[in-house]
């Protein structure tokens, strides 16, 4: 499926964006902590999109291109260090939506006590 999707022309996994961040884990680490690394990275991306809504950019989480640095060549053309594993990609840029959003509602918060 990867392949047939990234053969289609228009295919763009990064969405035009000028900024793309490589969110890796040591491929040293621990084997018992390997899960932990993964969440590590996950949360470094989150901050990563707050902060960049925060300051008026459009952000997206994406992992799939990832994969593309399982091919070494790959891996060394992006200067990706040997004992780095990629996790996620964080794109950056300025989004080209104009429409009006809806007004935000807290009408709908359900609290737990």
């Amino acid at each position: 499926m990867p392949v047939k999707l990234a053969s289609n022309p228009g295919f763009n996994p990064m969405y035009g964006a000028p900024v793309a961040v490589v969110i890796s884990t040591d491929k040293a680490a621990d084997p018992n902590s390997q899960n932990m690394t993964v969440a590590n990275a996950a949360c470094a991306g989150e901050n990563m999109l707050i902060a960049a809504t925060d300051s008026g950019l459009a952000s997206c989480y994406l992992v799939s291109p990832t994969l593309a640095f399982a091919i070494p060549e790959i891996k060394a053309a992006a200067k990706i260090p040997e004992n780095a594993v990629p996790q996620a990609m964080i794109v950056f840029g300025y989004s080209e939506d104009n429409k009006p959003h809806a007004p935000k509602s807290f009408d709908n918060i359900v609290y737990v006590k």
